[in-house]
């Protein structure tokens, strides 16, 4: 019987997570649409003017990106990951990007916050057939830290890659540009 934590059944597993992810992978103006949504939503909360509809809105926004992603536990599960799917596309990006999203859930657990998972979301791309991928660290900051607190902790995480010596992505600068406004 094969050891359920070797190398190839995790293999295996991946294999199969990636293929059921796509055949319900949400299309990129849907995705594009739902994260303006969940940025809209934290910045009500942050400024407290959120209520129980914005809270349940999220819970169901951050559900439907989950039924288009893959989320893993580890580094290794995730490097895998990252191997089939970017690595495809670039193998030298491989280790950089499994790099750059680990020093973000460094940064998670050193902060106090919930490291929920690595996650791969998995779009279709609008115009073609193809898939596009986006690597990302999932995590909770405590409801009950305070305001200060809360936006020190995510731009800490944010800041992240930065910190280990490597340069922010896009979307991490984007999100730092807004909460510095």
């Amino acid at each position: 019987m094969e050891n359920p934590l070797s190398h190839n059944s995790i293999e295996t597993n991946i294999d199969q997570k990636l293929d059921e992810v796509k055949l319900r992978a949400l299309q990129m103006n849907v995705v594009k649409g739902i994260l303006n949504e969940i940025e809209l939503i934290l910045k009500r909360q942050e400024a407290k003017e959120s209520n129980q509809n914005d809270t349940d809105y999220l819970q169901d926004l951050r559900k439907a990106l989950d039924e288009s992603s893959i989320i893993v536990q580890s580094l290794p599960e995730f490097r895998m990951l990252i191997s089939k799917t970017i690595g495809k596309i670039d193998a030298n990006n491989i280790e950089h990007v499994v790099a750059h999203e680990n020093a973000h859930a460094n940064i998670v657990q050193s902060e106090g916050a919930h490291f929920l998972g690595y996650r791969l979301l998995v779009v279709k791309d609008d115009a073609s057939d193809s898939f596009l991928y986006r690597p990302g660290v999932i995590y909770d900051i405590p409801k009950d830290w305070d305001v200060e607190r809360r936006q020190k902790a995510y731009i800490n995480i944010l800041s992240a890659p930065k910190d280990y010596g490597d340069r922010l992505s896009r979307s991490d600068q984007e999100r730092l540009d807004r909460l510095n406004k």
